[in-house]
């Protein structure tokens, strides 16, 4: 689907049951006994191409919206369920081995020991990326994720935000991405940027037109030669679990290590 679909939503006059406890919050608030219409989220376009990124705090109406976008999506699809949490991540990819590894490691699910664990051993954070890895290896044209990487550390999500954007636009798949994060703006340079605060009032603006993606963090990196102290301070995280426990003592021996 492409073009530009006006959304908007309200709540009708409310129907539910007056039992005594709606009764005494209505006496308590000094609420109407019969309340009226009321707007939850304004009109705002929304472009059916490129990435939406919709940014607003829990209850503003990111849900509300992503909802009438689905139903006016047909081939939209969402987070899969994994029908086999007892098997390894790497049995969950239906490609070869190397194509799996290189692919998981787009979503940062490329450790060794993590590739043999069971999903359901994973955490939520962990979970939540090999989900995204299955709906993207299926190829979809359109996306709809709410709460858009929302359990997860705020460095990874931007990384996993910033590789998930290249791969859209390089298979021209469109995304609409919902959170109450707006730290992750910069990562994905959207298309289009929806903002929806706690009134329901929404901006729309076009990002992208003058930003391309960045992840800052990137900028702190440091890529130098190592020296012994530095392989003794990390060799604890090895995946070789003799090489985790046999760092080097000297710079010689480092050396030796290297080049064996």
């Amino acid at each position: 689907m492409t073009g530009t679909t006006c959304y908007s939503r309200i709540i009708p006059p409310s129907d539910v049951e007056r039992s005594v406890r709606v009764n005494a919050i209505h006496k308590l608030f000094g609420l109407a006994p019969n309340l009226s219409v009321t707007r939850i989220l304004d009109q705002v376009d929304i472009p059916h191409q490129g990435i939406t990124l919709i940014v607003g705090p829990s209850g503003a109406g990111k849900s509300t919206l992503l909802d009438l976008i689905a139903k006016d999506t047909a081939d939209a699809r969402s987070l899969p369920i994994v029908p086999s949490p007892d098997k390894a991540v790497i049995d969950l990819v239906d490609m070869g081995v190397p194509e799996s590894i290189q692919w998981l490691g787009r979503f940062g699910l490329g450790e060794a020991r993590l590739l043999t664990t069971p999903y359901c051993h994973l955490s939520d954070g962990q979970k939540i990326r090999v989900r995204l890895a299955l709906l993207m290896v299926g190829r979809p044209s359109c996306i709809i994720l709410d709460e858009f990487l929302s359990v997860l550390d705020r460095l990874t999500a931007k990384l996993v935000s910033f590789n998930l954007q290249k791969m859209c636009r390089q298979a021209n798949v469109t995304a609409f991405l919902a959170t109450a994060h707006e730290d992750l703006t910069e990562a994905i340079a959207p298309d289009h940027l929806i903002t929806i605060d706690l009134g329901g009032s929404v901006t729309a603006s076009r990002f992208r037109a003058s930003a391309e993606p960045y992840v800052k963090e990137l900028d702190e990196v440091l890529i130098d030669k190592g020296t012994p102290d530095d392989y003794r301070s990390l060799a604890r995280f090895h995946y070789i679990e003799h090489l985790s426990s046999e760092a080097p003592q000297t710079h010689a021996s480092y050396c030796q290590m290297l080049c064996s």
